[in-house]
């Protein structure tokens, strides 16, 4: 409000200026008085020049600020337009996360009937391109970046997790224990010693691992569940088909 009220005072003041000056002028070599020593027609001559000056100055400045402006909101627009192939693209990974958690969803459903809630088999999920969302950092809803960012780093997290195939795993863990077996009973040799040590270590090493992994999927699992990643990303999707459409509502108005 303060700012439309200073505008209007600026625009007052400039067309009593403008129209202001030639009666000025006329009040002043309308009479003399001591300090006046030039004929009417100097002064006429002196303020006409003066008064032209002014107003060609006022013009200028106004054509020049109507420019910049017209520059600057050219610029806003280019630069809204420019976000609209990043949000294609968001929009197409997000059909595919929908698609994929859906997925991670109707497992975790059929887990909960079976009363086994993180499964060691393998869970395949999709690749997603991430040259797609690269160019992120051009769009001016910062929130809607980060919770992007958010959602692919844990889809991604997941993927790589559920990859992994602990029940194939855990076969060639016993495996090894029946092999370790069989070696300290047949045992001879400084190399069957040998042989034995290494399977051990083998062993250790894939124990290790199989704990890991299961705690790293009950993670995923606690978290896809606990942060609710599929209406998540129908509320992203529904963002990004928003800022979509302003945008191109912007471009037809413009037409």
């Amino acid at each position: 409000m303060k700012r439309s009220y200073r505008g209007i005072s600026i625009w007052v003041g400039i067309f009593i200026l403008i129209f202001g000056s030639p009666m000025l002028i006329n009040l002043l070599v309308s009479f003399r008085t001591q300090w006046t020593v030039e004929e009417g027609s100097d002064w006429i001559s002196f303020f006409g020049n003066y008064s032209g000056g002014l107003i060609g100055g006022v013009v200028a400045y106004l054509i020049t600020r109507y420019q910049f402006t017209m520059q600057k909101r050219n610029d806003a627009e280019k630069e809204l337009r420019s976000q609209l192939p990043v949000l294609y693209k968001l929009k197409s990974v997000l059909r595919i996360l929908g698609m994929q958690f859906s997925y991670m969803a109707n497992i975790d459903e059929t887990l909960n009937k079976s009363l086994n809630p993180y499964p060691k088999i393998k869970v395949s999920l999709k690749d997603i391109d991430k040259d797609l969302w690269k160019d992120i950092w051009i769009l001016k809803n910062t929130w809607l970046q980060e919770k992007f960012l958010q959602h692919v780093e844990f889809y991604e997290d997941a993927r790589s997790i559920l990859s992994a195939d602990i029940v194939q795993m855990e076969i060639k863990l016993e495996q090894l224990k029946r092999s370790l077996s069989t070696k300290i009973l047949t045992a001879r040799t400084d190399e069957d010693k040998i042989e034995i040590m290494e399977l051990k270590e083998q062993i250790a090493i894939l124990e290790l691992e199989c704990k890991e992994q299961e705690w790293e999927r009950k993670d995923v699992w606690q978290t896809f569940l606990m942060n609710n990643y599929t209406i998540g990303n129908k509320t992203l999707l529904e963002l990004v088909n928003k800022e979509i459409t302003e945008i191109e509502g912007r471009d037809k108005n413009e037409t």
